[in-house]
């Protein structure tokens, strides 16, 4: 009697364990993952590349679903230029997401896809226009680290010497670290088409930020509106810029208006910063 209630209880025992086992192995699974994600995360903080075999690890606690982890892989990935596991990583994160994918995230997919494309035949060697090359110097710029996209603005401007948005590309690049060069890039682009206006608001932003010469960037910024017939809203915004650090405030205050009345729908993110100028100015500030 005594041993068949004593095997009673141990089937009930073993009942119950075998119940709360995929419960706590669950448990402990999420944990292990939750670790895995906020290492990776600390890891893509301080550019350690530990990151990416955290991410990994992380969704293979979670049994291959884990969005955020897929989020922050495919993000990981595009840092390092690595477009078409990016992109595949993406593609798991938006399948995944319990939020609402919007037009930005599947623009990201798309870009993403695009990069793979053009940086395959890129390191392939296939021959690529001059608009997909810039395309891809845009895109390897957008999501790679600094100086990426340098060897790419070189080869553009080796193939196409005398394309001013090759120069300008490479230019906008290198003018902190190679300034004098880059202006010389801005001339030659600007002697090649001499009546582009977004080349002379290119190179007004360079006289005004990096060689702080404010009457310098004042003249193209008046020949790109001249040139555009007053259209060009960026002209406006630099010549605004350029007036207040010569401490012409009504003028300043005027190019700016001028600027919020003609600046497109897609620079509105801007507007709280002209508007701050404004004010600063209207009050007897100049901007820093």
């Amino acid at each position: 009697m005594r041993t068949k209630l004593t095997l009673q209880i141990l089937l009930t025992i073993i009942l119950l364990t075998g119940f709360c086992l995929p419960t706590v192995t669950g448990q402990s699974n999420a944990s292990r993952a939750k670790e895995h994600f906020e290492r990776a995360v600390s890891y893509v903080a301080s550019d350690d590349p530990r990151a990416e075999e955290e991410y990994k690890q992380a969704i293979a606690d979670r049994r291959g679903v884990y969005p955020a982890a897929w989020e922050g892989l495919s993000r990981y990935l595009a840092h390092a230029l690595r477009f078409e596991e990016a992109a595949a990583a993406w593609r798991k994160y938006l399948q995944q997401t319990n939020e609402k994918v919007g037009p930005r995230a599947l623009e990201q997919l798309k870009r993403l896809e695009r990069g793979a494309s053009l940086k395959s035949q890129s390191d392939k060697g296939t021959s690529l226009t001059l608009e997909e090359r810039l395309e891809l110097i845009k895109l390897v710029d957008e999501f790679g680290s600094k100086g990426d996209a340098v060897p790419y603005a070189e080869k553009a401007v080796e193939l196409y010497p005398e394309s001013a948005n090759a120069l300008v590309s490479l230019a906008e690049l290198i003018k902190r670290e190679q300034s004098e060069r880059a202006l010389d890039l801005l001339n030659r682009a600007i002697a090649f088409e001499p009546n582009d206006p977004s080349f002379y608001v290119v190179r007004g932003g360079y006289f005004f930020w990096v060689h702080g010469n404010s009457a310098a960037a004042e003249l193209d910024f008046r020949k790109a509106i001249e040139l555009s017939q007053g259209s060009n809203a960026s002209a406006w915004a630099g010549l605004g810029d350029s007036l207040a650090r010569e401490g012409r405030r009504d003028e300043a205050i005027a190019a700016y208006r001028k600027y919020l009345s003609i600046r497109p729908k897609s620079a509105a993110h801007y507007d709280g910063e002209i508007r701050k100028s404004i004010e600063m100015l209207e009050h007897g500030s100049s901007k820093p």
